[in-house]
Order: C-alpha cells, then sequence, then structure tokens
C-alpha cells in the first residue's frame, strides 16, 4: 500500500493541477464572453444606423407619415418624431 503521506501529497497536486485547469477555462470563457459583447455592441450600433438611415429616407418622401414610417420600420412614433425634428433643425 501507498504511504499515506505520499497519498496526500499526490492528492493535493491532483487537487493544484484541476484548480489550474479550471481557472485557464474561466479565464478563456470570460474572454470569448468579452469578445462577444464587443461584436454584440457592435452589431446593435450598425443596427442603430441602419435603423436612423432608414427613418431619414422615408421622412424624405412625402408620401410616408410618421405612422407609417413608424410601422414600416418598427420603431415608435416618437423617435420617428425626433429624427424628423433634428432634420429640421439641422436645415435651419
Amino acid at each position: 500500500m501507498y504511504d499515506v503521506s505520499l497519498k496526500r501529497k499526490w492528492d493535493a497536486y491532483s487537487l493544484r493541477q484541476t484548480i489550474i485547469i479550471e481557472k485557464e477555462k474561466v479565464a478563456k470563457a470570460e474572454k470569448e464572453l468579452e469578445e462577444f459583447k464587443e461584436e454584440a455592441k457592435i452589431e446593435k450600433e450598425t443596427n442603430e444606423q441602419k435603423i436612423l438611415a432608414a427613418v431619414k429616407n422615408l421622412i424624405q418622401d412625402p408620401d410616408f407619415s410618421n405612422e407609417r414610417i413608424a410601422n414600416t420600420i418598427e420603431v415608435s412614433v416618437d423617435f420617428v418624431e425626433k429624427v424628423r425634428k433634428s432634420l429640421i433643425s439641422n436645415i435651419d
């Protein structure tokens, strides 16, 4: 049989190695999460820019009311009104 102290040393070593491996896994997962968050942020900003551009384009068409634009692009009427006001204030 193994010497009890030798077994304890191996058990402690094994536990330390397991902790190191698990810490590396956690660090990798945290890094991947941060990368995913950054990609999601960029995608959200891109989508917001596309929505804003679409609203601006439709505002130029006199056949589109604020309500119709909001329904078409699936945004709030308030958002369309704010964009319209900002375009008007930029013209002045």
